[in-house]
């Protein structure tokens, strides 16, 4: 009996602790991840001196600026939403350009800067601000555009889960 026990529990705990819950790709990616023309983009910096990513609250909480660097690709990502005239909260924003809300996307290398306008879809959907912890997180998407070729540029499947400082 002992050992007909032992073969169907085993089993079913390996079983029970291999299964793992899905982990979201900005948790995997230091709090911030998303892709770019459907290539999967991740923050890094080789220099101590910078951060990965940079989340600040401003004019008191009525504007949010969140960047995220890589410098191996020499290549930098914007939110910001700003020009409500209302503290911002939990919700979903339009990125179109209008009032400050901006998606943008920078490549040092080739100077090239993209960025939202009316026109391109694009969302910012913050879905939590947690002041005691200091962390903002939510999910984003845009499209964007070199104003001198209208060049666009597609980021989806974006998220961040970042601390953030006030000023």
């Amino acid at each position: 009996m002992k050992n007909l026990i032992l073969t169907l529990i085993i089993p079913f705990c390996i079983l029970f602790t291999s299964v793992s819950c899905k982990k979201s790709n900005a948790l995997k990616y230091g709090g911030f991840s998303c892709k770019v023309n459907g290539q999967l983009w991740e923050p890094y910096v080789d220099d101590f001196k910078l951060q990965p990513t940079e989340c600040t609250i401003t004019q008191e909480g009525k504007s949010i600026f969140i960047r995220a660097t890589n410098t191996k690709k020499r290549e930098r990502i914007v939110l910001l939403v700003s020009g409500t005239n209302k503290i911002i909260t939990v919700g979903k924003f339009a990125l179109n350009s209008k009032s400050g809300l901006v998606g943008y996307f920078y490549n040092v290398a080739l100077q090239k800067e993209f960025t939202t306008g009316s026109g391109y879809v694009g969302e910012i959907d913050i879905l939590k601000i947690d002041k005691g912890t200091k962390k903002i997180s939510g999910k984003f998407y845009f499209n964007c555009y070199k104003t001198e070729n209208n060049e666009t540029l597609s980021i989806t499947d974006g998220e961040f889960n970042i601390k953030y400082l006030e000023y």
